[in-house]
């Protein structure tokens, strides 16, 4: 088995929208974790957890990894609303919401093997199931768009557990809350467009690949044999 570079590449990038996300929660709230355990509670206990020893550093790498895990988990709830808030997004900026639906249908007709109903995530991932059959170039696009989105809807989850443990258990940092809310806000709206930009290349590329696949057939058909003097 061949190793290119691009399958270890698309690896760590798949890899890091699990471990920075996760690592980013740890910092921010691993110092209470660290309060509790040793034992040194206090209303003054920064929420922080710095490291500054190969320990710490092992432990926010192997925490943030297991955390990172957790928060794919349950941001994959972001999902749902994201095209609908894209849609109404691009009403106003035009963008490739409007052009999702009809691709995704022309798309559906041709993944029936792979794909459940003619909508949703069953025809997402046959459409990327197809790609990496049929076209390893275009789905290495995909794949890029891909991990962008899962990165940025992390770091939406991390922004909201972060408000609400400050919320709940304080102290009340009034520049950290709206700090968290912001950037949650424009971590959604990064992620609800690039998961609509991989969407849209996603059924894109299989219409183009089947009708590439379509006319090779028929000239391939109506080709003679080439002449051997």
């Amino acid at each position: 088995m061949s190793f290119k570079p691009g399958d270890f590449y698309l690896g760590i990038v798949d890899f890091l929208g699990v471990l920075v996300p996760g690592a980013v929660l740890v910092v921010l709230q691993g110092g209470r974790l660290h309060s509790a355990l040793t034992q040194s509670v206090s209303s003054t206990a920064s929420p922080f957890f710095l490291p500054n020893s190969p320990t710490n550093w092992a432990i926010v790498i192997g925490t943030g990894f297991i955390a990172g895990q957790l928060l794919l988990a349950l941001s994959e709830l972001l999902n749902r609303p994201a095209l609908p808030i894209l849609c109404a997004v691009d009403a106003i900026v035009p963008g490739p919401a409007a052009y999702i639906g009809t691709l995704e249908e022309r798309a559906a007709g041709l993944l029936k093997a792979g794909s459940v109903g003619d909508s949703g995530p069953t025809v997402f991932h046959a459409a990327i199931s197809y790609l990496r059959l049929e076209a390893p170039e275009a789905v290495a696009e995909v794949d890029r768009h891909m991990a962008d989105y899962k990165l940025l809807r992390n770091l939406v989850a991390v922004f909201l557990v972060d408000f609400l443990l400050s919320l709940a258990l304080g102290p009340w940092d009034r520049m950290r809350l709206v700090a968290d809310a912001v950037l949650g806000l424009l971590s959604f709206l990064a992620f609800a467009r690039m998961f609509g930009w991989a969407q849209l290349l996603a059924f894109q590329y299989c219409c183009l690949v089947d009708s590439r696949k379509a006319a090779t057939a028929v000239n391939g058909g109506s080709k003679k044999p080439p002449h051997t003097p």
